[in-house]
């Protein structure tokens, strides 16, 4: 027995040692009390666990050989390594300008048949952009590091809205070598400006930011290498700037790159580029972006810049500065609400970006002739998206003439989010958005008049798997 345990013993004993009368009934008294001790210790003592049951050899090589056979046949299908992923994101959207509402779900983005101002038709604006598809994304990661992806989406693809009319929205491989480090990149890939995705799942609005839609390049079909460790991820790539590939006669081809440094668990930033030749006019862009993330809050933002060489509206040089910034703060762990400000300076030249088209169909005979020197193709502005010189109001006449082919719009745009995590992999979206332009480059649908502002509603579920 432990000193402790006599020590408590004797502890225990003392009430009955000054009540006793006789030297028997203290010695009664204590060994009462050693009985007890025993019995705690033996309570306390772990029980010896039961034997195992003997496993029968001849049914263990059974499972064994099954296992084997299950591990084989993935292997020789081509499943081993390979991940299947992808999301669907119906969506509704109510613009004003248009008078309507409509359920977005695999319709066009680009229709080749349609002027960027039918407005019956489908085509690129901040409201039938990349959203309303089915994704599917196809991973297999091989020995030794080597990777291949293909991600599929019909008729919403970044390629889709350049009229290239692709299902496959980014693919490509990547060949490890000097170290897992280091990997040689080709493929295509969706460009890597800024702090928003374009796919669903990965961003808090239901549209993008007024910069991803309009002012950055779209995508780049090449090769290069990354370079990931640490908390650096270096991206480079060389090849055609928003085409799949280069035909005779044009230019649009050029290098791309990003560099992204995590600061630590909660923030970081971002630096992209891209540099050479977009539908053949010498092409550059610059972008800075970054983001804190902690607890129930999101901040994240960016700051951008681009020239563009005779591709104005009036054929001059043009460019664009601009900026974005998103707050997002979880009330709950299920609702979130957003916040999101942009602001887009184009108006040098009459305005022109990589997804700002104008055209010479569907403009009203007030705006079909320009006598200060715009080319033949760019007689009215991008009036879906709020984009050119615009429209300006003559009392005498009681129309609207060209605005100054010399002036293009100055954008903004306010968004208010409400997001719902109705399950682990589902998100039900709601959005407020009003945009504005510092000239009349909006064009309502019903009455034909110009205004400088337009508010649209979206309504989106998005389930990933």
């Amino acid at each position: 027995m432990s000193p402790k345990e006599n020590i408590a013993i004797l502890l225990a004993a003392l009430p009955f040692a000054a009540s006793a009368q006789t030297n028997s009934e203290l010695k009664q008294q204590i060994e009462a009390l050693k009985a007890q001790v025993q019995e705690l210790r033996s309570m306390m003592a772990p029980q010896q666990p039961a034997a195992a049951t003997a496993v029968d050899p001849a049914e263990f090589s059974k499972v064994r050989v099954k296992v084997e056979a299950l591990e084989d046949n993935q292997e020789a299908m081509g499943f081993k390594g390979m991940r299947i992923s992808g999301y669907i994101d119906p969506t509704y959207i109510y613009n004003k300008n248009m008078g309507k509402g409509s359920v977005l779900f695999l319709n066009n983005n680009y229709n080749p048949a349609a002027d960027i101002n039918d407005f019956t038709q489908n085509n690129f604006y901040y409201g039938n952009s990349y959203f309303g598809s089915v994704t599917v994304r196809f991973d297999k990661e091989m020995e030794d590091g080597l990777r291949t992806m293909v991600a599929l989406r019909p008729r919403r693809t970044v390629a889709d809205a350049y009229g290239l009319g692709s299902i496959v929205e980014e693919a490509g491989i990547w060949v490890p070598f000097h170290g897992l480090a280091w990997k040689a990149w080709a493929g295509q890939a969706i460009s890597w400006n800024g702090y928003e995705y374009v796919q669903s799942y990965l961003k808090k609005n239901i549209t993008s930011n007024l910069l991803l839609d309009y002012a950055g390049p779209g995508f780049i079909t090449g090769a290069g290498i990354e370079y990931q460790e640490g908390k650096w991820w270096i991206k480079t790539a060389l090849g055609n700037l928003n085409t799949t590939h280069d035909d005779p006669g044009s230019a649009n081809h050029g290098a791309h790159w990003r560099v992204d440094y995590s600061k630590g668990e909660f923030d970081g930033w971002g630096a992209s580029g891209m540099h050479g030749k977009v539908f053949d006019q010498r092409y550059n862009y610059l972008e800075l972006d970054g983001y804190f993330i902690r607890g129930p809050w999101t901040l994240q933002g960016q700051i951008e810049a681009s020239t563009w060489k005779n591709s104005g509206f009036n054929g001059g040089n043009t460019g664009h500065t601009g900026i974005s910034g998103l707050a997002a703060y979880k009330f709950t762990p299920r609702f979130e609400g957003i916040v999101r400000a942009d602001w887009l300076d184009n108006h040098k030249n009459g305005g022109g970006t990589p997804s700002t088209v104008f055209g010479t169909s569907n403009c009203p005979a007030d705006l079909g002739a320009d006598p200060t020197g715009a080319t033949p193709a760019a007689v009215c502005g991008d009036q879906r998206g709020g984009f050119g010189p615009g429209a300006v109001f003559d009392p005498a006449t009681g129309v609207f003439a060209l605005g100054d082919p010399s002036a293009g719009a100055k954008r903004s745009a306010l968004t208010l989010g409400l997001n719902y995590q109705y399950h682990l992999n589902g998100v039900l979206k709601f959005e407020l958005r009003r945009d504005w332009s510092n000239v009349n480059s909006f064009r309502q649908h019903s009455s034909g008049n110009f205004t400088k502002s337009n508010t649209t509603f979206g309504v989106q579920t998005v389930v990933s798997f």
